[in-house]
């Protein structure tokens, strides 16, 4: 029997950090996008409530629709958001939970064990091969 410490082996792997790095990446970007989108509605209602005396009620109605319909958007757009970066977040990780599983498997295979068990779920024995899988994964990518 042995046993893997996966969180461990998770933060240890190159492909977790990248993965990570990939999404903030991804996620400032967004980040500025929003900003941008945010700061026109800004903006508008700024101009809006300068102007709004000078405008009839057709014309009132008319800016405030516009408004009302870029916070829509930017809503739409941010909740977008959210789920996009959710699914992506959810595949990295499902890719590199995986790329885990299969080396745990190999090196289990190697060393001849039957069995191995998240070392967290086992109370009491087995040979840690954390290090060994760390190892693997670190020669994956090379």
């Amino acid at each position: 029997i042995a046993v893997v410490d996966l969180k461990k082996a998770f933060d240890a792997y190159d492909k977790t950090k990248e993965s990570q790095k990939k999404l903030e990446d991804k996620i400032s970007a967004k980040k500025k996008e929003a900003e941008v989108k945010k700061k026109e509605i800004e903006t508008l209602q700024s101009n809006f409530d300068r102007q709004s005396a000078m405008l009839s009620e057709d014309g009132k109605k008319a800016k405030q629709g516009e408004i009302d319909l870029k916070k829509a958007d930017y809503t739409k757009y941010s909740n977008d958001i959210v789920q996009e970066l959710a699914v992506e977040e959810r595949k990295l990780t499902e890719d590199i939970v995986n790329d885990i599983y299969d080396v745990v498997k190999s090196v289990a295979s190697e060393s001849k064990y039957e069995m191995v068990f998240d070392k967290k779920s086992l109370l009491v024995g087995g040979d840690d091969i954390t290090d060994k899988v760390i190892k693997k994964l670190g020669e994956k990518k090379k």
